[in-house]
Formats: C-alpha cells, sequence, structure tokens
C-alpha cells in the first residue's frame, strides 16, 4: 500500500511540474490576433478589413505590391505610382495592384495627386482626386513645386498640398479662353453652357488685375487660387 501512495505522489509531481511549464513558456510567434509581417517588395491579397495577408506575388489571390513603407504622420507621401495604401498600424504601406485598372496612373482619380492628375473644384478648401474622364473636373495639374512662383504657363492657379515634399500643384483650369464661367461661392469660376442663365459671362483673358482686361470686358472675377499675374478672369457678354 505505501509503494502505491508513493508512485500516485511521484506522477502526481511530474504532471504539475508539466503544467507549470507549460504556463510558463511566452506565446508562438503565430498567436491567434498576431498580424504577419508584410515586405516592401513583397505583395499582399486584398486587404480586409485593417489586415493584409502576405502572399507570394505569383499566388492567384495575390493584389497587390508593396513599393514603399513611410510613417504615418502629416506630411507623408507614397510614391507617386502607388495605386492605394493600407495602415497596418503606424506606417502607411503603399501598394500597387498588380492587374488593371491603376487608379494611381495618372489621369486616372486615385492615388497621389501628380502631373497629369486632374481635380476637383478646391473651393470647399480640400484638394479632391477626380478622373479626368468624368463630370467635376476643375484643373489639370501640370507639375509639383516647392513654391507658388515656381508655377510656369500655361498653369493659372495653384494649390496647397498636405505634404512635405513639393507641396504646391500647379493648375490648368478647364475654363479656357471662349468658355462661359459662373462665379462659385468660394471665388473658384465654374465652366457652364453660354446658354446657362447663370454664366458670369465668357472668358476673354486672364490679368493680374482688372486694369489689365481687354476691351470688351464687361465683368471680372478674381480666382482664388490665381497665380499673380492671372489671378483675375475678364469676362464678357456670354452670348
Amino acid at each position: 500500500m505505501g509503494v502505491s501512495v508513493l508512485a500516485v505522489a511521484v506522477l502526481l509531481g511530474f504532471v504539475l511540474l508539466r503544467v507549470y511549464r507549460q504556463h510558463q513558456q511566452p506565446p508562438s510567434s503565430g498567436a491567434s490576433g498576431a498580424a504577419p509581417a508584410v515586405a516592401v517588395g513583397g505583395c499582399v491579397a486584398r486587404p480586409g478589413q485593417d489586415l493584409l495577408q502576405p502572399v507570394a506575388c505569383s499566388a492567384t489571390n495575390a493584389f497587390a505590391r508593396v513599393v514603399a513603407s513611410v510613417p504615418d504622420q502629416a506630411g507623408s507621401e507614397c510614391p507617386a505610382e502607388t495605386d492605394d495604401i493600407a495602415r497596418p498600424g503606424g506606417s502607411l504601406l503603399c501598394l500597387v495592384s498588380l492587374r488593371a485598372p491603376h487608379p494611381g496612373a495618372p489621369g486616372a482619380g486615385g492615388g497621389v495627386i501628380r502631373p497629369g492628375d486632374c481635380i476637383a473644384n478646391p473651393g470647399s478648401g480640400k484638394t479632391v482626386e477626380r478622373p479626368c474622364t468624368q463630370p467635376g473636373v476643375y484643373a489639370t495639374v501640370l507639375a509639383r513645386v516647392d513654391q507658388v512662383a515656381q508655377c510656369a504657363r500655361p498653369a493659372a492657379e495653384s494649390v496647397s498640398l498636405k505634404v512635405s515634399a513639393h507641396p504646391v500643384a500647379c493648375l490648368a483650369p478647364r475654363a479656357k479662353v471662349g468658355d462661359c464661367v459662373v462665379a462659385g461661392t468660394a471665388g473658384t469660376p465654374e465652366v457652364v453652357p453660354c446658354t446657362n442663365r447663370a454664366a458670369s459671362g465668357k472668358l476673354v483673358g486672364r490679368a493680374a488685375n482688372g486694369a489689365g482686361c481687354p476691351v470688351g470686358t464687361i465683368n471680372r472675377i478674381t480666382a482664388r487660387n490665381g497665380l499673380p499675374a492671372t489671378r483675375v478672369l475678364c469676362l464678357a457678354a456670354p452670348r
């Protein structure tokens, strides 16, 4: 009887020691809820919620390639070819789609604002990109520079972007000489048909001030984002 009790006691001691050691071991790297690392140059599946799943670039579910990782803070910006971004925590992962369409291509309406892209009317205080082939385009981006003074013709306006590098976008407005425009509530004119009763007039030129407008000018609009030499729109009768 004494031997049996001793054997049971020894066995119980081994069980307790094993349980104790299991609780002392750190969790494995594959623990549930841990987001796998995504390397620059690698590919990911289509993002689901806030998670990115690394996959081989040749996999059938591969969605995009990670071309850069930048801090998720004010002023940061992805490379120009970026189609989409993901925020896995503390950083921005810049993604380029493996297949068309590419929203980040010039004029396609997505990604990073760059030369060849189009924007909506910035009168609201926000610079929003628009596909160049769709309605709602206010201007085309001609260049990205550091200061407004660096914008050169044919740019007539500019807008500031909330980025650190080249924060000024030089713009070629959609309103050209011969177009009719209507004054926006924020001082940014929109193109309208000349038959529109709301038309403020037909654009006949741009000038630094009213005195520089050509003969026949009956109305003048100051473009909120106009460059110094072209901020005044000179308007003749729309009809």
